[in-house]
């Protein structure tokens, strides 16, 4: 769903597609408020659901505009450090902060079960809420990085320079085969296919 929507705003490239992950992460703010402070089980899955099915909309979009950013020689490493960055602050602190704060405010010398019911009760919804509230750190420091990201564009748009850099490979822009330039259709071409097509499409491969 996210690569199909963000292929019809035209890539990840693009100022709409800047507004529309700004939109989703509004929508993933939505969702995740309200699961501290219910208590039904099935409305929180649905809303769980949700917050997972929007970060995986915005995920490989995000990926993409983050690659884009930086020299096409250091890539493979701003992605290492990404990845990193991804389990180190999110997948590796969560279960210990959601573990540590549940356990906070619970008298365990109490024998009255209804208050450490309670107690627990609360101390795991102030747990939950730290853990959704994580969604609000994420959200505003991809705004952050989106108004630098527009900043950038309407500089380069003033400038008349296209929004991709010069080393971008071929397969990643978003022109069609036929709208490039003969010298960059032969070099997209490789050299062992370069006779095939020659002989299938004549003189323009010239």
């Amino acid at each position: 769903m996210g690569g199909i929507s963000f292929s019809a705003v035209g890539g990840y490239n693009t100022k709409k597609a800047v507004y529309l992950v700004c939109l989703i992460g509004f929508l993933c703010l939505c969702v995740s408020v309200p699961v501290p402070f219910l208590s039904t089980k099935y409305p929180v899955y649905a809303l769980i659901w949700l917050l997972l099915f929007f970060g995986a909309f915005l995920l490989p979009t995000i990926t993409g505009m983050m690659l884009n950013s930086v020299p096409v020689k250091v890539r493979a490493s701003a992605n290492a450090i990404a990845v990193l960055a991804y389990n180190m602050l999110g997948n590796l602190p969560a279960p210990f902060i959601y573990g540590y704060v549940s356990t906070l405010g619970i008298d365990t010398e109490n024998t009255d079960k209804k208050v450490i019911k309670y107690q627990t009760s609360r101390a795991s919804r102030w747990a939950l809420g730290i853990v959704m509230g994580w969604t609000f750190l994420s959200v505003g420091c991809f705004l952050i990085a989106a108004n630098i990201k527009l900043r950038e564009m309407d500089e380069k748009s003033l400038k008349g320079e296209e929004d991709e850099p010069e080393d971008t490979p071929l397969s990643t822009r978003h022109e069609s085969f036929e709208e490039r330039p003969r010298v960059q259709r032969k070099s997209a071409i490789p050299e062992s296919n370069m006779e095939a097509y020659a002989a299938v499409i004549g003189n323009d491969m010239e």
